[in-house]
């Protein structure tokens, strides 16, 4: 197994993103395996010198590469650029968001999944947000729904939908078969897209037997209204878009779906604004 493992960060220190801590962790077992990270750093200013120091230690034997150049690049366009840069038909992509709690164990079950499914492009792991399973999940047409019970194995693609953190994907797949990430889709529903396409020419993906907590930033009590406004603002966006990419009735749904959504947000969180967001 031959990996590249990508991990995008923005406006973090390497100490404060929970997927460099968990990287850290399974360095004995990547001191062991082909790999390189490739750390995205996607804020205005790059790592000081001390945090360079830092980042080396916690990668210390480990095989990565920083890549900072001042510009908040999309989601998409990151991707598409390691793809067509850095990956090689007999590797495997990794893709981490900054905020994933994992260990060698994710390694260890992606390396013995691809082995005993050599036909399966894409491997995902149950990743949990309070408890609750989000990642694979169910999705017909534009709405979705979670899983009440991991399921682990070959899953047929079709009507699976899972999130970008945690995805393991064959070269051969993203620069064979895959036509890249739409650039029209920025942050929101790349996940969704990428899994709508792969559908399209694939059978299966394989679930991994094993867990993930990642944080879903749209969820976090923390963020105040304007950035969650920003985040819900994309999202709608992006769903349209994707939408209309499908069908015209489909999007026409999904319109209406949000509409529906904002006044279930604003009456679930108490502020009338919610209902108004576009």
């Amino acid at each position: 197994m031959d990996l590249v493992i990508l991990v995008v960060v923005y406006n973090l220190s390497p100490e404060e993103s929970a997927t460099l801590h968990s990287l850290s962790g399974c360095r004995e077992y990547l001191r062991d395996h082909k790999h390189r990270i490739i750390i995205r750093d996607n804020s205005q200013e790059p790592f000081s010198a001390s945090q360079h120091a830092t980042l080396s230690q916690m990668l210390d034997g480990c095989y990565f590469t920083y890549w900072h150049d001042g510009v908040n690049l999309s989601l998409s366009e990151i991707y598409n650029a390691v793809i067509a840069q850095h990956l090689e038909v007999f590797q495997t992509l990794v893709i981490w968001d900054h905020d994933s709690k994992f260990t060698a164990d994710y390694y260890i079950k992606l390396q013995q999944a691809q082995a005993e499914h050599q036909d399966c492009s894409l491997f995902l792991p149950i990743i949990t947000n309070d408890n609750e399973i989000v990642s694979p999940s169910n999705v017909w047409g534009f709405k979705g729904s979670y899983w009440k019970h991991p399921q682990y194995g070959r899953i047929l693609a079709h009507n699976h939908t899972a999130i970008n953190s945690g995805m393991a994907i064959r070269g051969d797949y993203l620069l064979h078969r895959f036509p890249g990430y739409d650039t029209h889709l920025k942050f929101y529903n790349t996940d969704n897209y990428f899994m709508w396409r792969y559908a399209q020419t694939e059978k299966y993906f394989v679930a991994l037997d094993t867990n993930i907590n990642h944080q879903l930033n749209f969820y976090c009590p923390t963020e105040s209204f304007s950035q969650q406004a920003a985040r819900y603002s994309e999202m709608r966006r992006s769903a349209l878009y994707l939408a209309g990419l499908k069908s015209f009735w489909l999007k026409l749904i999904t319109y209406l779906y949000y509409d529906i959504f904002s006044i279930k947000l604003a009456y679930k969180r108490r502020n009338i604004r919610y209902a108004f967001l576009r």
